[in-house]
């Protein structure tokens, strides 16, 4: 193990197991038998006892995770509680009381008062509309936005940007109903 900064894998004993790194005060302190652990900052990591193959990267990132595993928490306080595994949370306080697994957060504060599992959230607050939210267990993406095509659209469905008021793909987008079934393509 690589370890750096007061404190840091401090439960790590000889500092000689199973390929960590901790760089920060308190980084990895209470790491026991994980391994394959990358914690960078002060906390970051910091109640991990068992966890395996997580990345934390940010002052106090994943700091009460102590069994989770292949968890990639990016930013200050991104999953400071969570408990589960197999989650990506990208931004400060991303996923910060989340408890659950399989999922991805990105954006500042992108749910962080939550409690849930296999759900993507895409957000730059804590709110319960977030621009994307989707299950993946149940295969539900939903956008809390208008979506529009783009300019460049219309180099492949027309000229200019106009679409016209009677391309059937056109008005399927713009009345707010996207239907797969029109090959429309975004």
């Amino acid at each position: 193990s690589v370890v750096i900064g007061m404190n840091a894998g401090y439960g790590d004993g000889s500092y000689g197991y199973y390929g960590n790194v901790f760089v920060g005060g308190a980084a990895g302190y209470k790491n026991t038998s994980g391994e394959s652990n990358t914690y960078l900052g002060n906390s970051a990591g910091y109640g991990n006892t068992t966890g395996k193959n997580n990345t934390y990267s940010g002052s106090s990132a994943g700091q009460s995770n102590s069994t989770g595993e292949n968890n990639a928490f990016y930013g200050a306080m991104s999953g400071l509680n969570n408990t589960g595994s197999n989650n990506v949370f990208l931004g400060c306080q991303a996923g910060y009381k989340n408890t659950g697994s399989n999922n991805v957060f990105i954006g500042y504060y992108a749910d962080k008062t939550g409690n849930y599992s296999n759900k993507l959230i895409i957000s730059n607050s804590n709110t319960t509309s977030p621009l994307i939210y989707g299950e993946f267990d149940n295969k539900i993406l939903q956008f809390n936005a208008n979506v529009l095509p783009s300019s460049t659209y219309s180099s492949y469905y027309g000229t200019g940007n106009d679409l016209g008021s009677t391309d059937k793909r056109w008005r399927t987008l713009y009345a707010g109903n996207l239907n797969l079934s029109d090959n429309l393509t975004i």
